[in-house]
């Protein structure tokens, strides 16, 4: 398997920021329409400027899915550490700004740690974005920590953005 070195990693810069006197939002709404797809119905770049960001946590998962990529040898991996964690979801936060939706995804994000998930939602949360947890809700049952996670991600929500997936 090839990876890219970290020196790869550091350089790549998939979308230059918003310049200065633009928001994201106005970014998004200029690339919408220069391709030909805005219009009275596009949500994106009229009222937010992305859709949703999914933020892989970690690889591993408690299921053996066929056709699923991680499938392969998922406990072998480990998972990021939670400053990495951290510095991209200040990095969304930077590139997205405020009201973005976080989809918290892996492999099985409920195998981080109770305690780190919590944190993770918590400063998604505390940057002004929308945490959406992405499990396939095996280990919710009788989790008290991974309850509050729940609970936590849907705080102070209209909407109800828990996916279980199973």
């Amino acid at each position: 398997m090839t990876c890219m070195l970290r020196e790869e990693i550091d350089a790549y810069d998939p979308d230059p920021y918003p310049g200065a006197g633009q928001t994201p939002r106005e970014r998004a709404r200029r690339c919408i329409e220069a391709v030909g797809y805005g219009g009275v119905r596009q949500q994106m770049g009229r009222h937010w400027s992305i859709g949703c960001v999914a933020l892989e946590i970690t690889q591993r998962c408690n299921l053996d899915c066929t056709l699923c990529y991680l499938s392969e040898n998922p406990e072998a991996t480990r998972d990021l550490p939670i400053s990495e964690i951290f510095r991209r979801i200040d990095l969304i936060h930077r590139h997205y700004g405020k009201h973005t939706d976080i989809q918290i995804t892996g492999g099985e994000p409920t195998l981080r740690q109770p305690a780190e998930l919590l944190s993770i939602v918590r400063q998604i949360q505390r940057l002004g974005m929308r945490a959406t947890l992405m499990t396939n809700g095996i280990r919710l049952k009788g989790t008290n920590c991974l309850c509050t996670v729940m609970k936590t991600t849907l705080s102070g929500r209209k909407a109800r953005n828990v996916s279980i997936l199973h």
